[in-house]
């Protein structure tokens, strides 16, 4: 199988529309083991949906839970030492996490923007990923020939209507992920970026005229439509997989081809 005998610290996981998720339980179906990384401090109602969506994992395909306030270094730190006393060693490390002001990012646009916002934003959502993965390279976590892998957006890298400061934060993210690839190549330790279309996750559902912008996707690919989380997590699992051992620094777009589109027509629209 193509993760047999892997294990892989997956962060982001919320409920069942969450990518990490369905990232999840494509390692556990595909051989793998999972150690979660959960949001610390999550509510009993939180906590509830999580174990819903992942109950229906093969038995003894999750190692165990850690809690992460990834906001702070210490928090970080205590969470891959966590992580270490479960596996002595990882074969994958999965960031999927982002967060700002929302209120800020949908209502007012980036001439609005704070520096508290513009520092938390980036910090979290970007900084967050750099901290994981030399905090696992620091205690010998991540093992020779593993593969870390960050989840992104057109955004980082385009204009998209409502994204501002979270774009601005993605595209931190793309340039962090290229500088960890340079740093780590030596210990065979590969560093890319997932960048799916946009999906109907918590995250998603926080853009204003959501959506608008998933139909234009929808119109504007190549394919029959942008794809969905099961198909983003295929493309992730195959990152994290020893098929992609050439590969590094890169960022892979599973969006239908919507980014290749250089003139919109609309043309699955009247």
């Amino acid at each position: 199988m193509l993760m047999k005998d892997k294990i892989v610290l997956v962060s982001g996981l919320l409920n069942k529309y969450s990518i990490a998720t369905h990232l999840a339980s494509q390692i556990a179906f595909s051989g793998g083991k999972v150690i979660l990384q959960i949001q610390k401090g999550m509510d009993h109602k939180k906590l509830s949906r999580l174990d819903s969506a992942v109950k229906d994992f093969p038995e003894g395909s999750i190692l165990g839970r850690v809690e992460c306030d990834v906001s702070t270094q210490e928090s970080i730190q205590s969470a891959m030492a966590a992580v270490k006393e479960i596996a002595p060693g990882i074969d994958g490390l999965v960031h999927s996490i982002g967060a700002c002001n929302t209120e800020r990012l949908v209502k007012h646009g980036i001439m609005q923007v704070t520096q508290e916002d513009f520092q938390g934003a980036l910090n979290i959502s970007a900084y967050s990923y750099v901290a994981m993965v030399q905090e696992a390279v620091k205690i010998d976590l991540l093992k020779e020939g593993s593969s870390c892998l960050a989840l992104s957006y057109l955004g980082g890298e385009k204009v998209v209507p409502h994204y501002d400061l979270m774009g601005m934060a993605k595209a931190t993210l793309e340039a962090a992920n290229r500088y960890l690839a340079a740093a780590l190549g030596d210990k065979r330790i590969r560093c890319n970026i997932l960048s799916p279309g946009p999906m109907k996750t918590a995250a998603g559902r926080g853009i204003n005229d959501f959506e608008k912008i998933g139909w234009h996707v929808d119109a504007n690919c190549f394919l029959p439509g942008r794809p969905n989380q099961e198909e983003a997590a295929k493309s992730a699992l195959f990152l994290l997989s020893d098929l992609s051992q050439g590969i590094s620094a890169e960022v892979i777009y599973c969006d239908g081809g919507y980014r290749q589109n250089g003139m919109h027509f609309n043309h699955r629209t009247a």
